[in-house]
Formats: C-alpha cells, sequence, structure tokens
C-alpha cells in the first residue's frame, strides 16, 4: 500500500480489502476477520457496559489465529 496514507481505521480496511482480498490473496472470509477485529476493539474501548463470554472470546481468538496463518502464507507468497 505504497503512497497510500489513509487517514481513519475504516481507510486502511477499504485498502486492506482492495489490495488483499479483492486480488485473491486472502478470502473474503479471512478479509472479514479484520472488520470483525476492528469492531471489538471499538467495543471494547467505547462499549463502558461490554460484556464477554468466554465461548465468544475463544471463537475469536480462533479468527485471529487464522488471519495471521492467511497472512503469514501472503507473506511468503510475495517473497
Amino acid at each position: 500500500m505504497r503512497d497510500e496514507e489513509p487517514t481513519t481505521h475504516e481507510g486502511v480496511l477499504r485498502r486492506f480489502s482492495f489490495h488483499f482480498v479483492k486480488t485473491g490473496l486472502l478470502t473474503l472470509d479471512e478479509g472479514k476477520i479484520l472488520g470483525r477485529l476492528h469492531i471489538l476493539r471499538e467495543d471494547a474501548d467505547y462499549g463502558i457496559e461490554q460484556g464477554y463470554v468466554v465461548g465468544e472470546v475463544q471463537e475469536e481468538l480462533d479468527n485471529v489465529r487464522r488471519f495471521k496463518h492467511a497472512v503469514d502464507r501472503v507473506l511468503l507468497s510475495l517473497s
């Protein structure tokens, strides 16, 4: 994403999707993980009353691992 300077988190997510999902380097489901994690981060920062269920947290941790694996795969393919 050279020479691009998104000024918002949403802008970063859009450019990420454009460069990695739309090009087929990541699947749509893999790309959606980053958006979901962004939402969870916002909820954690601003949702004072936000509660979490252990099973949901475990599912999101699994998604983080899946996303990391996908990014590792892309990095290997680009090197």
